[in-house]
């Protein structure tokens, strides 16, 4: 009783983040090279069916350029590779998202990627909370990517 106690609460040892460099458009293997130089240890090489860029050329980062990111976070890479046969179906969806989060406003980015080849089909900020449905359509083989503040939080074929 009476005993003086002091306490000392921490947040953990500071993580400098640093930006994401512009690897859209190069060469897989520079690329992962490029994440590696900027600082980032942990980079995963994935492969889509899309006739929008030569086999091997990255077509997707996971973190957006010049978006900052803890340099332990898995950085993904998205490469080309030719689609095995044309279908020019066309392939409908909705992306469903309630918008989460400790901050009031959150950027919403949906690309797509299909036959045709990359677009971008919806950008636009949102209050947390909301609820969103966005029909997207797509020809053939068709992929969709979700980014929230420049961080890749989904992605999925239709």
């Amino acid at each position: 009783i009476g005993t003086k106690v002091d306490l000392v609460v921490s947040l953990g040892a500071e993580v400098k983040k640093i930006p994401m460099p512009h690897l859209e458009g190069m060469k897989l293997e520079e690329a992962v090279d490029a994440a590696y130089s900027a600082g980032f240890s942990k980079v995963k090489t994935e492969y889509m069916e899309t006739r929008a860029a030569s086999s091997g050329i990255v077509i997707a980062q996971s973190v957006l350029e010049d978006v900052s990111a803890d340099p332990g976070k898995e950085i993904r890479l998205f490469a080309a590779r030719a689609p095995a046969a044309a279908t020019g179906v066309e392939v409908e969806g909705t992306v469903e998202l309630k918008i989460g989060g400790e901050k009031p406003t959150c950027s919403v980015l949906i690309r797509l990627f299909d036959e045709e080849g990359e677009r971008t089909v919806y950008e636009q900020d949102h209050s947390a909370g909301e609820q969103l449905a966005v029909p997207v359509s797509g020809i053939g083989k068709t992929y969709i990517k979700v980014y929230l503040d420049g961080v890749l939080a989904e992605e999925k074929s239709l």
